[in-house]
């Protein structure tokens, strides 16, 4: 199977889940297509490039903006319906071009605290609304990956998680990848 990674710096860490993923998922041919400190608008971007250059297409999508998307909200730079155009416009993409889609919700160390929890509750609850409007597979959150809730150990600094929970993470999400049927969104 043909695997596209898109996602912020997380997926771009030499030992980050990504780079785990890859190398325990040997048997299928995995692109990882990363760029730090941006949002999934970015990566609506990069599929629409694709299909523009007429770039072979994956047969699975690990989307990882999340902890960006998150980010970027609280900072002002992201409104609630910009988020929610972007997720419905990647699903219907990945719908019309066939692709299975999986959303992988990584989420910044301080998402609790009250200067940031509305902005981190927003967020989840747009990607969680638009996987469920599209008979998506259900969202990978962190603590699912780690069958806990993530705690300050879980991460090197407040946006990158440390090296034993990205290899968790690789490994849980490359269990559902051979486990699971992943969903082709519906338009």
């Amino acid at each position: 199977m043909n695997i596209l990674l898109l996602g912020g710096s997380n997926a771009g860490l030499r030992d980050g889940w990504a780079a785990h993923f890859q190398r325990l998922a040997s048997e299928h041919h995995v692109q990882n297509s990363f760029l730090g400190a941006v949002g999934s608008l970015f990566g609506l971007v990069r599929l629409l490039k694709m299909r523009q250059e007429r770039a072979p297409l994956p047969d699975l999508i690990i989307y990882e903006y999340t902890l960006n998307d998150i980010l970027l909200f609280n900072a002002g730079s992201l409104r609630a319906e910009i988020l929610a155009d972007t997720l419905h416009a990647v699903t219907n993409f990945c719908a019309q071009s066939n692709i299975r889609l999986l959303f992988l919700c990584l989420e910044p160390l301080y998402a609790s605290r009250p200067s940031v929890v509305g902005g981190a509750s927003r967020v989840r609850r747009r990607y969680a609304r638009v996987a469920k409007t599209h008979a998506m597979t259900p969202c990978i959150w962190l603590c699912d990956a780690l069958d806990a809730e993530a705690t300050s150990d879980s991460y090197r600094d407040s946006n990158h998680l440390a090296v034993d929970v990205s290899e968790c993470v690789a490994a849980f999400v490359l269990a559902i990848v051979r486990d699971r049927p992943i969903a082709v969104p519906r338009s």
